[in-house]
C-alpha cells in the first residue's frame, strides 16, 4: 500500500459504502431529478465507454440491443439520462440513419402481471420519420441545466438531459430530423 488514502466520497458524493459495498444513497435519485450535473454526466461518459470498449464497439451494442435494417448505419451515440415518471434513467442515445434509439445502461425492475419480479432494460425507439420536433430547453432557476425534447406526432414526449456535450448532441439530433423530413418530403 503506497499510504494514499482515497475518500470515495468526495469523489462521488452520491455513492456510500454499506457493508463493504459502494451503493447509491438513497437521496441520489433525488440529486438527478433535478438534472445531473456535469460530474455526473462525465462519470456516466466514462462507464458508457467502458462498455463500449468491452462489448466491441457502439455499433455491436446497438445491433444486439435494437436489431439492424438493411442499409441502416449508427451515426452517434450519447451518454445522457430519460427523464421518466419515476425519475432519470442512465443509458445510451443512439442515433442511426433511419431510428433514434435510447437504451438503460443497467436493467430496471418491474413487475409481470402475475407479480413476478422481472429485470429489464428500459428502451425506447422512434423511427426518425416518425418526429415532429427536437426542442431545445434548459430550467429556468438553472439555465445550465438543458433539456432536449422529442416530440411526436401523436404528442409523444420524450426528455432527455445530461449530455457531455449537449450542443453537440442538440446539432446532430435536429440535422437529422431536417434530413429525415427532407427524405420524406421528397417521397411524397
Amino acid at each position: 500500500m503506497s499510504g494514499i488514502t482515497l475518500d470515495v466520497h468526495s469523489l462521488f458524493p452520491w455513492l456510500t459504502i454499506h457493508e463493504g459495498l459502494l451503493l447509491p444513497e438513497r437521496s441520489f435519485d433525488w440529486r438527478v431529478k433535478t438534472g445531473p450535473s456535469i460530474t455526473d454526466a462525465a462519470m456516466a461518459r466514462i462507464a458508457q465507454r467502458t462498455k463500449v470498449f468491452a462489448e466491441g464497439g457502439n455499433d455491436k451494442i446497438f445491433q444486439q440491443n435494437f436489431g439492424i435494417y438493411t442499409g441502416e448505419q449508427l451515426r452517434k451515440a450519447f451518454a445522457c439520462y430519460l427523464s421518466t415518471s419515476t425519475g432519470p434513467v442512465i443509458g445510451t442515445l443512439y442515433l442511426s440513419s433511419l431510428r433514434l434509439a435510447f437504451c438503460s445502461d443497467n436493467p430496471l425492475c418491474h413487475y409481470t402481471p402475475l407479480g413476478q419480479q422481472e429485470w429489464v432494460c428500459y428502451k425506447v425507439v422512434v423511427q426518425l420519420d416518425q418526429l415532429s420536433d427536437i426542442i431545445p430547453s434548459s430550467n429556468t432557476k438553472n439555465p445550465a441545466e438543458k433539456y432536449i425534447q422529442i416530440v411526436t406526432p401523436d404528442n409523444h414526449e420524450f426528455w432527455f438531459m445530461g449530455f457531455v456535450s449537449y450542443d453537440k448532441a442538440l446539432k446532430n439530433l435536429k440535422d437529422a430530423l431536417q434530413l429525415a423530413h427532407r427524405k420524406y418530403n421528397h417521397q411524397i
